[in-house]
C-alpha cells in the first residue's frame, strides 16, 4: 500500500483502512491456498505450475483483467460465487468512492474474504491430519 499510493500516486477517496483489510483478507487468503496445495500435493514444481495456473484463471474470471457487467448475466451470477469477485468490488468502492465497512457492498467483500480463508484454512487443517495419521 505505501508503494501503491506514496509512490504510484494512486488516490483514495476514503481512509486507509478500508483498503488495507480487504487486502490483507485477499492475501491470507492466497496464502491459504497455497498451503492447501503444498499439503495436498508432495512435489514442489506442481505444486508453482498449479498455483500460478489457478491464480491466473482466478484473474480471469473474477474481474481483475476484465470488467464482468460486460459479461453475459449467467457468468456476471456465476462470477460472484468467485473468491476475489466481491473483493475486488468492495475495494474499488472503498477507494474510488470512499465507502467503508458500514456500506454493505464493502462489508460484502470483506465477508467473502473471510469466510474463504476459513473455509480453505479448515479444509488445509482436516487434509494436514488426514496425512498425519496415515503416515503414522
Amino acid at each position: 500500500m505505501i508503494f501503491t499510493f506514496g509512490v504510484l500516486g494512486f488516490s483514495n477517496a476514503g481512509d486507509y483502512f478500508s483498503p488495507f483489510m480487504i487486502i490483507f483478507t485477499t492475501s491470507v487468503q492466497g496464502m491459504a491456498t497455497g498451503i492447501l496445495l503444498a499439503i495436498v500435493i508432495s512435489d514442489k514444481a506442481t505444486v508453482m505450475v498449479l498455483a500460478a495456473g489457478m491464480m491466473l484463471a482466478l484473474g480471469f474470471t473474477s474481474g481483475a483483467f476484465w470488467p464482468t457487467e460486460t459479461w453475459p448475466t449467467f457468468w456476471q451470477q456465476v462470477s460472484q460465487y468467485h473468491p476475489l469477485t466481491l473483493p475486488l468490488k468492495s475495494l474499488s468502492s472503498s477507494m474510488t468512492r470512499g465507502w467503508h465497512f458500514h456500506n454493505i457492498n464493502v462489508l460484502k467483500g470483506q465477508l467473502v474474504g473471510i469466510v474463504y480463508c476459513f473455509i480453505l484454512i479448515s479444509v488445509a487443517i482436516i487434509v494436514f491430519q488426514f496425512k498425519n495419521r496415515r503416515f503414522k
